[in-house]
């Protein structure tokens, strides 16, 4: 599978534009980003959308830098979240999978309104993000996670 090396600089790029894209049609009041490949997006989106709440959970997806058989949720969201308009944010939509228990675990919790947001999603994932950046079949190598590129 093709590689593909993204740096600091195209991140917050990727960031701030997909941030004036969703401020233009979703205001939401806070957002809850899936550790830990979301937890970069989510700071630089929620500093360009002027939120300052930015709440966690974290969903195990990998085992030894291989993909679990299914993800699982091994932090949930400890916030009460009713009646709020959430954002949800990850790095990518790879199988989709770990999406699709993130967004079942917060509708669980009665939002008002939930949309997600990654910056990239695979074209065989299960799962389609309401904002995504780009839709690409390499494997990209975040700057937050350079040590799994293997």
């Amino acid at each position: 599978m093709e590689k593909e090396f993204l740096t600091w600089e195209e991140i917050d790029n990727i960031c701030r534009s997909m941030a004036g894209r969703i401020k233009k049609e979703f205001k939401p009041e806070c957002i809850v980003a899936i550790a830990r490949g979301g937890l970069v997006p989510a700071r630089i989106i929620a500093d360009e959308m002027e939120i300052s709440r930015i709440y966690t959970i974290q969903i195990k997806s990998y085992e030894q830098n291989k993909m679990a058989k299914k993800p699982e949720l091994i932090v949930p969201l400890i916030i009460d979240i009713r009646g709020k308009k959430i954002l949800l944010i990850d790095d990518v939509s790879d199988r989709g999978d770990s999406l699709e228990l993130a967004v079942k675990h917060i509708k669980e919790r009665n939002p008002a309104e939930l949309r997600v947001a990654t910056l990239h999603m695979k074209p065989h994932s299960v799962f389609l993000p309401d904002y995504y950046a780009e839709k690409t079949d390499k494997w990209i190598i975040y700057p937050w996670g350079i040590n799994e590129e293997d």
